[in-house]
């Protein structure tokens, strides 16, 4: 197998196919006959994290274009403006998107979008669910309702469902207006700074070119664009998330002000 799970022999034009080596889980995609499996021997064996996103590979290889295809980050705002917030694990973009959803902004994702760059940069939401661990949960009391395992969480992430209870701010789409990078760091306030294109980039692609199976060259040049088109900041995070909501938002305004 391939280092993503790639069955070899079983890759080609029409045919897409993984395995889990772990569990067993076998996805397969027939593009010709629009036809996908999932398959695992056992439900015990589906994996805590695929209930906050499900199918995820092969959302990923139905939906993927030349300038659209499932991108590792979370997104924030509304069709006027808004923000893709990428970075690897523990970056921090989960407590940054969640807290910019209970500052009362519209969410689309914390972990998974699909990221659009046809036209105007547009993230779609395709899971209602957020993932977080013990520390990132504390940040955001008022989500406790919406943990839909709270008795493993010495085992596994909080996975929070937020529909229903959170219906009015979740977002279809929000346009692209500011690629935000955040960082843990050990500032006590967090401060919001101008990068390079080419470092938004670099610090957005990998964990999407990694997570996701048979993402490459087409991936990262839609990446590459949407550094190209869209102002890229880093958010060094410190102990008080109060103000990152605000960071967000003005950031993504500003932008939008100048298109």
């Amino acid at each position: 197998m391939g280092p993503r799970g790639e069955v070899r022999g079983f890759n080609d034009v029409r045919f897409r196919t993984i395995c889990d080596a772990t569990t067993g889980r076998l996805l397969m995609l027939d593009a010709a006959a629009r036809v996908a499996v999932y398959w695992v021997a056992r439900r015990r064996q589906i994996r805590w994290y695929e209930s906050a996103a499900p199918l995820r590979p092969l959302l990923h290889w139905t939906l993927s274009t030349e300038d659209r295809f499932v991108v590792h980050a979370g997104a924030v705002g509304d069709t006027r403006c808004g923000a893709l917030i990428a970075g690897g694990s523990g970056s921090g973009k989960t407590s940054t998107a969640l807290a910019c959803l209970e500052a009362g902004m519209g969410y689309a994702g914390d972990d998974y979008v699909l990221l659009d760059v046809g036209g105007v940069p547009l993230a779609h939401s395709l899971f209602c669910t957020a993932k977080c661990d013990p520390p990132a949960l504390r940040s955001v009391p008022g989500l406790l309702d919406t943990v839909g395992n709270p008795d493993r969480l010495d085992v596994e992430k909080a996975v929070l469902y937020l529909h229903p209870r959170r219906r009015l701010r979740l977002a279809h789409t929000v346009r692209v207006t500011a690629l935000i990078l955040p960082a843990v760091g050990a500032r006590e306030r967090p401060r919001l700074r101008r990068i390079s294109p080419a470092e938004g980039l670099a610090r957005l692609a990998p964990s999407s070119i990694f997570q996701l199976p048979h993402a490459g060259g087409g991936e990262l040049r839609t990446m590459a664009e949407l550094a190209r088109r869209v102002p890229s900041f880093m958010l060094e995070l410190g102990g008080d998330l109060g103000p990152v909501p605000g960071l967000v938002r003005d950031a993504s305004e500003t932008e939008a002000a100048v298109w």
